[in-house]
């Protein structure tokens, strides 16, 4: 008995974790996602990249512990920076390089899809909260103020670069996908320099805001993303 109630015990607990759920879906998503593209319906499956995109979004949101006026804050900054530094590099190719979006990411304003303010978001928060877990895990030193600080910035330039890295890894997929299109279909070293510097500050705006390391879903979110798009640049033709 005692045997049993433990392991009931156990599963409950199991079911009312609300991060293994958002674990299971998150692989089940993203795994289906990418063997239906590589070598099924490419169209079809890329044609649910907003409703993936916005289901990831409820589940970061979901596994935040501080829901606050500073989060809402670091995602309306992360959305609107984003979004403007869009706006900007389609309509003036001043910014990122020649480029215009597809019409898979849905609804547009002036030339660029709203849903590019909460991909920004999600993508640069992610790395912040992976960057802030690895600082962590090997003991930066955040025990006085200048110490402090400098692990922040740190953390900020450790985010901006796994942005770029993520970006670097998506951009060859999403063009096969359709979701945006470079002139010549060449994607050139500027917009890796923008997404850093955009990444680098939405990251540092993270810093001033003091958001903390207490969501547990980014980091695995921007790494099974990351996988995602791994595998797509192998498989999908």
């Amino acid at each position: 008995m005692v045997i049993g109630s433990k392991s009931y015990k156990t599963g409950l607990s199991i079911f009312k974790n609300k991060l293994f759920w958002s674990l299971f879906i998150l692989i089940l998503v993203h795994a289906a996602g990418a063997i239906g593209m590589a070598f099924y319906d490419t169209k079809l499956f890329s044609a649910m990249t907003p409703y993936n995109l916005m289901l990831m979004f409820i589940l970061l949101i979901w596994n935040e512990e501080l829901k606050n006026r500073r989060f809402l804050s670091a995602f309306l900054i992360a959305f609107y920076v984003g979004l403007f530094a869009e706006l900007i590099g389609v309509n003036t190719q001043i910014l990122f390089g020649n480029y215009s979006y597809g019409t898979v990411l849905g609804l547009k304003f002036i030339g660029v899809p709203i849903l590019i303010g909460v991909n920004w978001f999600i993508i640069v928060f992610s790395a912040h909260q992976l960057a802030g877990y690895l600082l962590k895990k090997y003991s930066f030193n955040r025990h006085n103020s200048k110490s402090n600080s400098s692990a922040f910035i740190t953390q900020a330039l450790l985010a901006a670069l796994f942005a770029v890295l993520f970006d670097w890894l998506m951009e060859p997929v999403a063009l096969k996908l359709g979701f945006w299109f470079w002139k010549d279909n060449m994607i050139p070293f500027f917009n890796y320099t923008c997404w850093f510097i955009f990444s680098l500050l939405i990251s540092l705006s993270f810093y001033l805001l003091a958001i903390k390391e207490t969501n547990r879903f980014a980091p695995f979110l921007f790494l099974v993303q990351s996988a995602f798009f791994i595998f797509l640049r192998v498989y999908l033709k």
